[in-house]
């Protein structure tokens, strides 16, 4: 008999998210994860009066770019 999946769980946290891709990718940035990748902990996240972008591309922080972040250095 067929199953359905409803959701998926983090590894790291054990937070639920609705697609695969999107779960894949909060692990990749998950503050459980001894690995993460997250600007958060990034050494180039500068503070500017619009929010907080990366000192080396001057892009905006944010969860979706860090996780494939190549200029990515933990704090």
């Amino acid at each position: 008999m067929a199953t359905r999946t409803l959701a998926y769980e983090c590894k790291y946290c054990g937070a639920l998210k609705r697609t695969k891709n999107v779960c894949e990718r909060h692990e990749l940035t998950c503050f459980q994860n001894p690995d993460a990748k997250n600007c958060i902990l990034c050494v180039h996240r500068v503070d500017i009066k619009g929010g907080k972008v990366c000192g080396i591309t001057g892009k905006r922080c944010s969860v979706a770019i860090s996780a494939n972040c190549e200029n990515f250095e933990r704090r």
